[in-house]
Formats: structure tokens, sequence, C-alpha cells
């Protein structure tokens, strides 16, 4: 689902979290790309959308 709007880190590695956290500030190509990346897939799952398939799921669960 994330696709292209996530950088792939090994949570459970530390360094490998600590390296990817310090790196984003430093690469303004990267964090240009994430942006463009993220945008798009925010067309395809509105939060309008979310909102209204999270009621439904609390109003069935209630």
């Amino acid at each position: 689902m994330l696709g292209g709007t996530a950088l792939p880190t090994d949570f459970t590695n530390p360094d490998a979290l600590a390296f990817t956290v310090k790196t984003l500030p430093n690469d303004p190509g990267a964090r240009a790309e994430l942006r463009t990346a993220d945008l798009a897939n925010a067309r395809h799952f509105p939060i309008s959308t979310t909102a209204k398939a999270l009621t439904h799921l609390g109003n069935e669960i209630a």
C-alpha cells in the first residue's frame, strides 16, 4: 500500500533505522520524491473515504 511513499528500513535494527532517520533531512531529492509520491497516493485514498469507513466500522463494533 505504501509503495514509493515510504523508505524501506529494518525497524528491528536500531543502526539501520537511525541511518534512515538521519539521512532523509539531508537529502532534498529523496524528500521531494517522497512528497510527490505521497500526494499521488493521497489522491487514491481520500481522507473523507477513510473517515466514512472508520465511522462505519465503529458503528459495527459498538
